[in-house]
């Protein structure tokens, strides 16, 4: 089927629009590359050098390594979308993040509460009342602490200036 195609000189993509008919394919002739330019010149020169079978394998051993060195390069790839790195520098949040790693570097020791037969009396209510109301309240302290430690450091918190009057 596609020979007749060819034959009736139709178009590959698009059979439907027909081609008009070709002379003879012109070979170049080494004694008329004075009338060709140099870009024809040129690439015929390079027509028949690819033409050769060592050029033809040096070619061939060219797209293999390139293949391998992308291969390569997929497999290794390393992604890291860490938002730290958007943060400005002199941002209070990065601040944050900058000392709390410091600080605290390591997520702690975990933790358990194991509760075992409660008497389910007003004082024992009282006393786990008592226990979550420190906790809570040493959390708040701790945080107010450290956010009025970092609006004392100037360098730390950058405070807005007034505009100057222009």
């Amino acid at each position: 089927m596609d020979q007749r195609r060819v034959e009736a000189n139709r178009n590959g993509l698009l059979p439907c629009v027909k081609h008009k008919k070709k002379e003879e394919d012109q070979k170049v002739d080494p004694s008329s590359w004075r009338n060709l330019s140099w870009q024809q010149a040129f690439m015929s020169k390079v027509a028949s050098a690819v033409a050769k079978t060592p050029v033809q394998i040096a070619v061939v051993a060219v797209t293999l390594a390139v293949v391998a060195a992308s291969i390569y390069g997929a497999c290794f790839i390393r992604i890291s979308s860490d938002p730290y790195d958007y943060l400005d520098d002199g941002a209070v949040v990065k601040t944050f993040v900058r000392q709390y790693n410091r600080h605290f570097a390591t997520p702690g020791y975990p933790s358990e509460i194991i509760v075992d037969a409660i008497n389910y009396t007003l004082e024992d209510f009282e006393k786990i009342d008592k226990v979550r109301m420190d906790s809570t309240k040493l959390i708040e302290h701790t945080t107010r602490t450290v956010y009025a430690r970092l609006r004392r450091r100037p360098c730390l918190y950058p405070r807005a200036r007034p505009a100057s009057p222009t």
